[in-house]
């Protein structure tokens, strides 16, 4: 993918983490990382959605 290389990737700016082209796909445990990688953002993202309503409850806009 061409614009791949300007995407940021933080994985190994965290403790235990690694970049995404260091998992190594090629190999069993590669993929067994990727798959706990992947699920640990899925998780985080989900997590993220639950103060949402509440967010949106107390922030009522701007009134003019």
């Amino acid at each position: 993918m061409k614009i791949k290389k300007y995407i940021p990737d933080a994985g190994g700016g965290f403790r235990g983490g690694l970049y995404k082209n260091e998992i190594g796909l090629s190999s069993q445990q590669g993929r067994i990382t990727f798959l706990h990688e992947l699920n640990r953002a899925e998780v985080s993202h989900w997590l993220q959605m639950i103060p949402a309503p509440f967010l949106y409850i107390l922030n009522s806009g701007v009134e003019s």
